[in-house]
């Protein structure tokens, strides 16, 4: 399978931490930093979700293979709340019809979705080379949702807590994954990972 291009749509509201959160565990005072504890809050939780292969918050994403050559498709960034839209690619870029569940493929997996194609297509005389899908992803705590589990958050909040101690000059700021970090997601991590 060729790595795909993913696009993030649109992203939920709310980071799975909070500015108070940060400031009631790293003992901050005052309202003089919250932007900048916002920014690392932000920029910590995109590279765990990166590094995991999970969505911490909620989010519509295209997901757009040019080539596909496997038949069962893992589908990034789980958990998935809902596939809104699965469509062939044709050799020249345009997109087909909406694929029909049950007769093109079958979705199997619970939070993390795989998508089983029962046959490759060609029609009009325009071979499919390649899939797009769109999906809602993420954790959240709205009935029915999957929550964030509680070591991915604290982890979170350590890291941003770390990053903040550990700045020098924000102008310049680029969060890293540490390696207790590391061992605190990896019973999270996603074995495929796209990003």
């Amino acid at each position: 399978m060729i790595d795909p291009e993913i696009r993030i749509d649109s992203e939920g509201p709310n980071e799975p931490i909070t500015v108070e959160d940060v400031k009631s565990w790293g003992k901050y005072e005052g309202t003089h930093e919250d932007n900048i504890i916002a920014q690392v809050i932000r920029s910590c939780r995109q590279l765990q979700e990166q590094w995991t292969g999970r969505s911490f918050l909620g989010k519509t994403m295209t997901i757009n293979w040019r080539e596909q050559r496997d038949y069962s498709i893992d589908l990034p960034m789980g958990p998935t709340r809902s596939i809104t839209s699965i469509k062939r690619v044709y050799e020249d870029g345009t997109l087909s019809d909406a694929l029909v569940e049950s007769t093109d493929y079958y979705i199997t997996g619970m939070d993390f979705k795989t998508i089983n194609l029962y046959k490759r297509w060609q029609s009009a005389g325009k071979i499919v080379t390649g899939l797009r899908v769109v999906q809602v992803v993420g954790h959240g705590d709205a009935s029915g949702q999957v929550p964030l589990p509680h070591p991915i958050r604290e982890a979170l909040l350590r890291h941003v807590i770390t990053d903040l101690d550990m700045r020098d000059d924000l102008e310049v700021y680029n969060s890293i994954l540490y390696d207790w970090t590391k061992e605190a997601l990896a019973p999270y991590r996603i074995g495929n990972l796209w990003l």
